[in-house]
């Protein structure tokens, strides 16, 4: 009896605590007494008391309807940042925001409070607003285009519906109730850290958001309701809704720097044009930049074939929807602002261009400074018959204009990181130029790291000009792809092998040094296959060659980049030239998209035929079919890798190669996309920030270290382990001040019996 009595209390008790903690949400969500169930933003009023953005006022009311200060709005953003504290303290005497206020200054957010003290506590207007959220998410936008922004990512929505810049009545105040909601919808889209701006805010940016044309006047402009960031809507411009893409829209006038642009075409209903088509476009630039596509390198439409200032234009063509172009900036010494424009060109594809118009332009801003201009340049030549090939460092110094301080006397201390070795470590400089050659070592594994260089003159004498670039440090990328191996103890039967090849034109930009063709020379020199069969695609395929292993490797320098990406084309010519026989493999390699018709056509004769199809996914994940990639290797017994730099080809191909001769399975996280995602390093003036998310399925990680390069040796940090594969950690700068930071850091993953996992991912400290 006195054990059933305990368990009726014990079930009393639980009944009890189940009713309390189902009404502890309804009591969670009345925090203030003028925001009740009902009203239009109860839900965002609570959820910004849950994440702490707002406590109310004393009188237990949270103020729905009266005007928000800046000051207010600036303590709830830095605490919707999630790479910040709550709140940074404020100097003594100083108003109480003051301390949010040059945090958020750092990031060019802008305020009028910042310079303007007394506008700190000035109810802000609804387009300023939208212009601190636009930052916040790092576009740099007028107040129009800030709005016009609010409305295609779902940010906010005019009075009525009508969502023109009227309707969002950017003059009125913004209330307390419509920041709250505001900022929840920013949280809700996209990640809650701050991004910010370069510079100080100039409108740079509008250019990604034009206004339609009704946008400022009474009529309805519809735009896309969802919960994900959308692109402005085609109004009443055909060409609207094409994308542009621009890897930096400054440069610097010297004949070298050098930037990708790429524009994504659409039909004239807003209709992806087929990856599988290659449409003609004219590309012009009116400054006269050095243009390179998937043809030669620049036209010149000048007399006595003295080009500049006079335009530049080349014939190229599309991969699919998108051109890709490189652009060099000219030389000049005056500043100079480009405009680039993409014409699609009558020909094959007309049915595409038939619209009203079909141009896109472009703005770059070429800019003439003075530098120190470092470079690594390959090198090859014979010696007692033998071809060398390595790399040298190249320092230049250089006036505005790209002209060679040839009579500048000094030398330049070079330092290095990811252990790449040089030749020499302080050469001097001759003629205006300083080189050390690169030691690669015979590593397996893909080298990243920088190059640090700092000019010393040997004394004062040098130009003015230099000032800003002397005593100063430098730095430039280098990778190195290490060499493939094979196990001498593994005796797995070689197959017939195939290798399908990407030729389409965004090659150019996602395998700038063609490290798809070295390494598959290298994988087939290694693997010593009796039968190779090598084909490329772009719109169409193309073979080059069937033979042996040590017949093949030197045609695949016929491997390009033009055209559109006909991935299934490329299969089921590999797959027709393959021999009856039982043990057959193929490895496919591929940036871009391709009709799912054809390609899912080849699968089913790789099955049939019993074909093992290794597929290769380089890019950016949104430019790739990864599920249909997944599924030719799944259902073929292979393996996908998704790999966003080509630097790590050369560890896909040797996770492959072992896999084929000693029968392991390929590591899947063997590389450091595969591995890390989302990784950054974000220093400000008072606390440097890591963090980043694993993929899942990369084994058991005991723990990630950040590692920093200083003078005085490695420094590693590591991460908290914050749930759903994350890892964070923030530190006060002022606690490695006796470090030197190089720009990158490296994020490294070890498992409990602390051996690294995959491979280091660097990143640059922004």
């Amino acid at each position: 009896m006195q054990s059933t009595g305990k368990f009726l209390s014990m079930v009393v008790m639980l009944i009890v605590l189940l009713i309390s903690a189902s009404t502890t949400p309804v009591n969670a969500a009345r925090q203030f007494k003028d925001v009740k169930p009902g009203h239009w933003a109860f839900e965002s009023v609570n959820w910004a008391y849950d994440q702490g953005l707002t406590k109310g006022y004393p009188d237990g009311t949270f103020g729905p309807d009266k005007p928000i200060t800046e000051a207010q709005l600036v303590t709830m953003l830095v605490r919707l940042d999630c790479s910040s504290p709550d709140s940074f303290p404020a100097e003594p005497g100083q108003h109480k925001a003051s301390g949010n206020y040059w945090y958020l200054s750092g990031k060019n957010i802008p305020l009028d409070g910042q310079n303007r003290s007394f506008a700190k506590d000035w109810s802000i207007k609804r387009s300023s607003a939208a212009q601190i959220i636009a930052a916040y998410k790092g576009f740099d936008l007028d107040k129009k285009q800030a709005v016009y922004y609010m409305y295609t990512e779902d940010l906010a929505t005019g009075r009525t519906g009508k969502n023109t810049w009227k309707d969002f009545s950017p003059d009125d105040s913004l209330t307390r109730a419509e920041a709250v909601d505001l900022l929840r919808n920013v949280s809700m889209n996209g990640s809650c850290e701050i991004v910010g701006l370069k510079k100080r805010a100039s409108g740079k940016d509008n250019g990604k958001f034009p206004l339609p044309s009704s946008f400022d006047d009474d009529g309805t402009v519809h735009f896309p309701t969802n919960n994900k960031p959308s692109k402005p809507p085609v109004v009443s411009n055909p060409g609207a809704s094409n994308e542009v893409d621009i890897d930096k829209s400054e440069l610097i006038a010297n004949g070298v720097d050098s930037t990708y642009v790429t524009v994504s075409f659409k039909d004239c209903n807003g209709n992806t044009i087929p990856y599988d088509r290659s449409l003609s476009v004219r590309v012009t630039s009116s400054a006269g930049a050095i243009l390179e596509g998937d043809g030669e390198k620049y036209e010149q439409n000048s007399p006595n074939n003295h080009w500049y200032p006079y335009k530049t234009s080349i014939m190229t063509g599309t991969d699919g929807p998108d051109v890709t172009v490189k652009v060099t900036a000219p030389k000049s010494k005056t500043y100079l602002k480009d405009t680039l424009t993409f014409e699609l060109v009558q020909g094959n594809g007309s049915s595409y261009i038939n619209c009203a118009n079909q141009n896109v332009t472009v703005n770059l801003d070429y800019v003439p400074k003075a530098e120190v201009r470092l470079e690594i340049v390959p090198e090859r030549y014979t010696q007692n018959g033998t071809i060398i090939e390595r790399e040298k460092v190249v320092a230049t110094v250089a006036f505005p204009g790209g002209e060679v301080v040839r009579n500048f006397r000094g030398y330049v201390n070079l330092r290095s990181t990811s252990g790449i070795q040089l030749t020499t470590y302080s050469p001097s400089f001759a003629f205006g130029v300083a080189t050390a050659y690169v030691i690669h070592s015979d590593s397996v594994d893909p080298i990243r790291g920088e190059i640090i260089a700092e000019v010393i003159p040997y004394n004062s004498l040098y130009p003015a000009e230099l000032t800003g670039v002397i005593n100063e440090t430098h730095s430039v990328d280098i990778t190195h792809d290490g060499f493939l191996r094979t196990d001498a103890i593994c005796s797995n039967e070689i197959p017939e092998m195939a290798f399908i090849i990407d030729s389409s034109g965004s090659m150019k930009q996602n395998d700038p040094k063609k490290l798809r063709i070295t390494k598959t020379q290298g994988f087939i020199n290694n693997l010593q296959a009796e039968r190779n069969i090598a084909v490329k695609f772009n719109s169409s395929s193309q073979h080059i060659i069937t033979d042996q292993w040590y017949i093949v490797p030197p045609y695949l320098k016929q491997v390009g980049h033009s055209g559109g990406t006909n991935i299934g084309a490329g299969m089921n010519d590999a797959f027709n030239r393959m021999t009856p026989s039982a043990n057959k493999a193929a490895i496919l390699v591929t940036d871009g998209k391709s009709s799912e018709s054809s390609i899912k056509s080849a699968l089913d004769h790789a099955k049939r035929d019993g074909i093992v199809v290794y597929t290769i996914g380089l890019g950016k994940e949104k430019n790739l079919n990864s599920p249909l990639l997944k599924q030719i290797a799944k259902e073929t017994g292979g393996t996908y890798y998704h790999i966003t730099d080509s630097i790590e080809l050369g560890l896909v191909y040797q996770s492959i190669l072992k896999e084929i001769t000693c029968g392991e399975k390929a590591l899947t996280c063997s590389s450091a996309s595969m591995l890390f995602e989302n990784s950054s390093v974000t220093a400000t003036s008072s606390q440097v920030v890591m963090e980043t998310d694993l993929r899942e399925g990369c084994g058991q990680i005991a723990k990630v270290v950040v590692r920093f390069n200083s003078n005085k040796g490695n420094i590693d940090y590591e991460l908290v382990h914050r749930g759903h594969n994350n890892y964070r950690f923030i530190i006060g700068k002022d606690e490695i001040a006796n470090y030197h930071l190089y720009t990158s850091a490296q994020f490294i993953a070890y498992d409990r019996d602390n051996k690294q996992v995959g491979a280091i991912k660097t990143v640059p400290i922004k």
